[in-house]
């Protein structure tokens, strides 16, 4: 990835609105912008974001706030 291209993905993800409460829009775009790399994308009933790449080893949590 470019610096452009991390620029351009940063202005994207800081352009939604995510207030507190309704974070609905930003949940929707972070899970498009998953799904290239994910097998399995998807919005849980508390709003999370989760992205699962299936295989064997060990399972990795990656969490931001």
């Amino acid at each position: 990835m470019t610096i452009l291209q991390l620029v351009d993905l940063l202005r994207t993800l800081t352009d939604v609105p995510g207030v507190s409460g309704c974070e609905s829009d930003i949940a929707d775009v972070s899970a498009r912008m998953l799904e290239p790399f994910c097998d399995e994308v998807y919005i849980n009933n508390r709003g999370s974001v989760v992205g699962r790449i299936f295989g064997h080893g060990k399972n990795i949590l990656l969490d931001a706030h």
